[in-house]
């Protein structure tokens, strides 16, 4: 389910990724919300999650009045009723704070800074370094510039900016410090009408795992922190502080919009040279067999013809097979020299051919009938089935040189027969160079291995070409992905239906991940592409019984195997007969970064999980290309850059058993077109891995797309990242102070764990009419997103979050009259 638009009292509970958390107040609000997600109460607890966008219409958003009874006043402004909160009556301890902050007191502007706003900046920073041990200040009352040259810079003892600190029109530089601390004003002007790289302008990197202690030393707030241990307020690590100062941070281009629906998606079909797959090629007009058959005997003509036991073991036909008695030896069983057959002429090396043979095993006494042979349990003399496992071979003479014998083929013990009971053996082999030598005096097939004392009894031998079905169409390559799906060609181990229609059968299933399985080209696995799955099946099962299909791969990145589940089917039984299951998937990044592919299924073990499984029509076809370009408004998205970072947010919501699946993705921009009809075209970077609905598809399902980079940046450095804590900007006990915070990237932000440590928080700072919240982009907090205590009269808009943690945007109990939009 995806919420679109709704209207909801508050809610506790969860359902969704983007979070906004409203704490109730006298009577229910009401809040008009779009692409946000369920609202939650501040007090759950809430994992891995991501929020997106954070906007809502123009509500306001709060307690009810009577909840600040003793603490507001009612003035007029342009015709709308506002409210101030009192910062007298919400102190110390009537602040449900934690026990550090409620001991902090208000923090004024400096009175020092009186005159700033007539001062003229002509300080420049350059002039006004300190020692590498000291922080570095601006002197209350004086206005500095940042004048060095654009490249990073480390101020290992803080910033604590008193008066007033001016980052010219798109200065580009990287800060490196353990805080900044405002007391004055911090402006950062930025003219770029694009948001891209290219443009990054000021970087605030906050580093350091210290506590941070600070003491206000300027009237009218050196008893500030007073409370405090020490006279000292302990920020702790990583603090970005607003402390009676102001923030004027505009950096984002006011046409722009920072999300909008994507309103159509344009693909890309991966174009494939057949050359890189392999071909269908019938045997050479030289070989004296069939086109396609190089081996086959079906011994209905009553006669042995060449074939031989080997060394003394006696041969005749029974029931229209071939059967070899009287075996001493392990080395005896059916064998046949084809070199009649110019096997050097016919064969290519390293190329694959089909075997398939009909084979019974039987003790000689005719005893053991029904039992397990011994190749199934294990040699009563040395408990090994390998040792009596009925093998293919070949054997080469070759004048003057040392003969050939190797093995082709062995028989898989899970298939293992019974005695007397009949079972098709087939698989695929190769000949290798040495096997063809042009001057062998004889090239001999032969099955062995079964424990002498036991007939070996063979029917519908055969070594073939696979069929033309079972190659790529050379004009569609990766159109299907699985070959012989509907057990129609090769002849391998179908079963007839009765009806004309052979399907494969399997029996004698140990666990639930016996299955047949299919070897997928890594070639079609192009990373976005979508294709659809279907296979029908019949469960030989008495009861109900659920299955899947998956893939299963080695990621080339590190070598480890996976399994990647691709269809989940549901339960059926033997009454129900052939059932057809369907679905589509998206190729990832293990998909398409892996070798060693192959399509299998297992049940789910809920009923008989090795009851028997009859297969038809297995199929995986191809169903669109990847994904690579949205079209979007052009108004909307005119400051979207290249190489910027974009979020696309959630289409809808699914998973497959315990399997959390992502429901948005992130990519970037490679290229900007403009389609000249009010729209432009974004080439994705990389393509989505989800399904995506644009306008096209559902005008009212369309998912969002973010962007996510700014040319500004307020970042927590990693090195506290396994502990999930970052940085945080607070605005503190500040009131009346208008302040700014616009167009900023947040980005490893919020300490999980602590108390008050937000990527952006404005703590018991009263009343801020005018204060602007807007175009922000929180990407990867560890802990909420936007979080308002004791603070009214903020406007928050157009704010996008992607990968956080917790409930996102938090208005808490003391705070009033603040607008969501």
């Amino acid at each position: 389910m995806r919420l679109q638009h709704l209207i909801l009292a508050i809610i506790w509970g969860r359902h969704g990724n983007a979070d906004a958390t409203i704490d109730p107040g006298g009577d229910a609000t009401y809040i008009d919300i779009v692409n946000v997600g369920t609202i939650l109460p501040r007090d759950v607890d809430v994992f891995e999650e991501e929020a997106f966008p954070l906007e809502l219409p123009h509500k306001d958003v709060g307690p009810s009045e009577e909840d600040f009874h003793d603490s507001i006043s009612d003035f007029d402004l342009h015709g709308s009723t506002m409210r101030e909160i009192s910062m007298t009556d919400l102190s110390k301890g009537t602040r449900k704070l934690s026990k550090q902050s409620s001991t902090i007191g208000t923090f004024h502007p400096l009175a020092c800074n009186n005159d700033l706003a007539n001062a003229v900046c002509d300080g420049k920073v350059s002039s006004n370094l300190p020692a590498i041990d000291h922080p570095f200040t601006v002197k209350c009352g004086e206005c500095y510039y940042w004048d060095m040259e654009d490249k990073e810079y480390t101020l290992a003892a803080g910033m604590n900016i008193e008066g007033k600190l001016l980052f010219p029109p798109d200065k580009k530089v990287t800060i490196r410090t353990p805080f900044v601390i405002v007391q004055g004003e911090l402006e950062i002007k930025v003219n770029h009408n694009v948001v891209t790289p290219a443009n990054e302008g000021v970087v605030f990197k906050i580093i350091g795992t210290d506590d941070v202690k600070f003491k206000a030393s300027n009237s009218p707030n050196t008893e500030a922190c007073a409370e405090q241990d020490g006279g000292l307020c302990n920020f702790g690590p990583k603090p970005f502080i607003v402390a009676g100062g102001k923030l004027k941070i505009d950096a984002f281009p006011s046409s722009c919009k920072t999300h909008t629906p994507i309103l159509r998606n344009l693909l890309e079909t991966p174009i494939k040279d057949p050359n890189d797959f392999p071909k269908f090629e019938e045997f050479p007009l030289g070989c004296s067999q069939s086109r396609v058959n190089l081996v086959s005997y079906g011994f209905n003509d009553g006669s042995v013809g060449d074939w031989t036991g080997f060394w003394g073991a006696r041969m005749h036909i029974e029931e229209n097979s071939l059967k070899v008695t009287h075996r001493q030896s392990v080395e005896q069983g059916p064998m046949i020299d084809i070199s009649p057959l110019k096997p050097q002429m016919c064969l290519e090396p390293l190329r694959s051919y089909l075997f398939s043979v009909r084979i019974k095993l039987d003790r000689a006494d005719g005893t053991k009938v029904g039992e397990p042979s011994y190749y199934k349990s294990g040699s009563p003399d040395n408990g090994s089935w390998w040792h009596n496992c009925p093998r293919l071979t070949i054997r080469v003479g070759r004048p003057g040189a040392h003969n050939k014998h190797d093995t082709l083929l062995h028989m898989s013990n899970v298939h293992g027969p019974n005695y007397g009971e009949w079972v098709d053996w087939t698989g695929v082999i190769k000949f290798r160079d040495e096997h063809l030598w042009q001057n062998s005096t004889w090239t001999i097939l032969q099955i062995d291995r079964p424990e002498p004392g036991t007939d070996i009894t063979i029917d519908n031998f055969k070594i073939a070409l696979p069929r033309e079905t079972s190659y790529p169409n050379p004009n569609d390559v990766c159109g299907e992905l699985v070959r012989n799906g509907d057990a129609e060609g090769n002849g391998i181990n179908p079963f007839p239906d009765g009806n004309g229609n052979s399907y494969f059968s399997l029996s004698r299933r140990t666990d639930t991940w016996n299955s047949v399985h299919h070897d997928l080209d890594p070639n079609c696995m192009d990373l976005g592409v979508v294709y659809e799955i279907s296979a029908r099946l019949k469960l030989h099962s008495e009861f109900d019984e659920k299955y899947y299909w998956y893939i299963r791969g080695t990621r080339t990145s590190d070598s480890k195997n996976f399994h990647r589940t691709i269809l989940q089917c549901p339960s059926q039984k033997i009454t129900d007969g052939f059932v057809r299951c369907s679905g589509k998937f998206t190729v990832d990044k293990d998909l398409a970064g892996s070798t060693n592919l192959s399509l299998r299924m297992a049940t789910n073990g809920d009923g008989e999980k090795t009851a028997s499984i009859d297969y038809d029509d297995i199929s995986i076809q191809f169903s669109r290309g990847y994904i690579n370009k949205f079209v979007i408004s052009k108004d909307d998205a005119s400051c979207w850059g290249e190489n910027s970072e974009i979020h696309v947010g959630t289409s809808l919501y699914y998973s497959w058993n315990s399997e959390v699946v992502p429901n948005g993705f992130t990519s970037g921009i490679s290229n900007v077109k403009d389609n000249k009809d009010g729209t432009i075209e974004i080439r994705l970077k990389d393509p989505p891995l989800i399904p995506v609905v644009s306008f096209e598809d559902s005008s009212s399902m369309a998912a969002q797309v973010a962007l996510i980079s700014r040319n500004v940046k307020i970042a927590g450095d990693v090195d506290e990242v396994e502990g999930h804590k970052g940085a945080y900007l607070q605005v503190l006990h500040t009131p009346n102070q208008q302040q700014k915070i616009s167009g900023i990237q947040f980005v490893n932000m919020g300490r999980r764990g602590e108390e008050d440590r937000f990527p952006i928080q404005f703590l018991y700072s009263g009343s801020l009419q005018g204060t602007d919240i807007s175009a922000n982009s929180i990407h990867g907090s560890h802990q909420r997103c936007i979080v308002l205590d004791g603070t009214g009269n903020v406007t928050i808009a157009s704010n996008v979050a992607v990968t956080n943690r917790g409930n996102c945007i938090d208005i808490g109990p003391n705070a009033a009259d603040n607008k969501i939009e």
